[in-house]
């Protein structure tokens, strides 16, 4: 469960980059509410120490985790096939 999940909010979360923030906090509920149910915690319980616990980021730390993370493989890596399939075409 914890990873089948977690894998749905995680899919193309680069994309979530310009979405407002009322999307951006239902995500982040959704997360919460996984998170809680994942270690089995009370609703009142704070969501920091629980995300610390499982090593998850924040949605909004995920998008920029993910986004620097694209931005580091493609430019920054030695070789071409070190990088993303999808960004090393556009530089052909």
């Amino acid at each position: 469960m914890r990873y089948i999940n977690r894998h749905y909010l995680s899919i193309c979360n680069s994309l979530y980059h310009k979405l407002p923030d009322y999307r951006l906090n239902r995500l982040q509920q959704i997360q919460n509410s996984l998170a809680r149910a994942v270690v089995k915690a009370p609703t009142s319980s704070y969501i920091t120490r629980i995300f610390k616990s499982l090593h998850w980021l924040k949605v909004n730390e995920r998008i920029e985790y993910k986004l620097l993370s694209l931005t580091y493989n493609f430019f920054l890596l030695p070789t071409k096939f070190l990088q993303p399939v999808n960004l090393a075409i556009l530089t052909i």
